[in-house]
């Protein structure tokens, strides 16, 4: 008897404290990562020691695919490897995943568990490769495209976006790159005068380029202009999020008449 109550005091006392340990770790919010489809990369997770010790623990996370109603759980659980969390202080780790192919911009979500207890979660966004691929819905027959250097054009060749030097009467869209002052007073000796609307891609020291607003749009007569800094686009190479707005900014400039202010709504009439 005495024996049994021995086990019952332990495993009362170990869920207890298994309780007590994951009230006082927690997940740090942080903004969503974005990932490509099908590259392996890295998430980090931040934990939140609000203990005044530190506390060394197993954890273990899951990773689900969000839709409107449901989460489905793409593996089971896997162990984060034993953790030493130092007191009222906080602790990033960086957890493998390497998202499935998908074929739209698809969220996910990581849960990180202390034993069976949830700690916190995080949002994912998974990205399709060759985000530019989506310009063929605005039916861009050309992008005349001037940068000083070699930048932009290969992620919008390997995208299959057809790109000129020259102006003709198939160009749609005007993308042009200023990375600093001397570019941009290159770039004044050759400025075309017609209609066709232009992303402006701002450096430092270049007119139009701010620390505060990240894009904006300028109407000059007949011709309209969005000017996007490029602090707001970093890596552009390998980072999704930059991709996005970038395309982002592009559809701002050739479709604004699409963009809706919070109080609009699309009506059928």
């Amino acid at each position: 008897m005495n024996d049994r109550l021995l086990q019952l005091f332990t495993f009362l006392l170990l869920a207890v404290t298994s309780k007590l340990t994951a009230a006082q770790l927690t997940l740090v919010p942080a903004q969503d990562v974005f990932i490509f489809a099908g590259v392996k990369g890295k998430i980090p997770v931040t934990v939140q020691n609000d203990a005044e010790e530190a506390i060394t623990q197993d954890l273990s996370y899951r990773i689900y695919q969000a839709s409107s109603a449901t989460l489905v759980p793409l593996d089971e659980k896997a162990p984060i490897p034993q953790q030493s969390f130092p007191s009222l202080a906080s602790l990033t780790i960086a957890l493998p995943f390497t998202p499935p192919e998908v074929r739209a911009i698809t969220p996910f979500i990581l849960k990180v568990f202390s034993n069976e207890t949830e700690i916190g979660a995080l949002n994912i966004t998974v990205v399709p490769p060759k985000v530019f691929s989506r310009l063929k819905e605005l039916k861009l027959k050309q992008i005349l495209l001037y940068e000083p250097a070699t930048w932009l054009r290969p992620l919008l060749d390997e995208n299959g976006v057809e790109i000129t030097d020259e102006s003709s009467p198939e160009v749609n869209l005007h993308i042009v790159h200023l990375p600093n002052p001397d570019a941009e007073a290159t770039w004044k000796d050759r400025a075309l005068s017609n209609s066709v609307p232009t992303l402006f891609i701002t450096g430092r020291g270049v007119s139009g380029a701010e620390k505060l607003l990240p894009t904006k749009s300028v109407q000059k007569n007949d011709r309209r202009a969005v000017v996007l800094q490029d602090w707001f686009i970093p890596d552009l190479q390998e980072n999704p999020l930059s991709q996005l707005r970038l395309l982002r900014a592009i559809q701002l400039a050739c479709k604004p008449e699409l963009e809706l202010a919070p109080n609009f709504k699309k009506t059928n009439d």
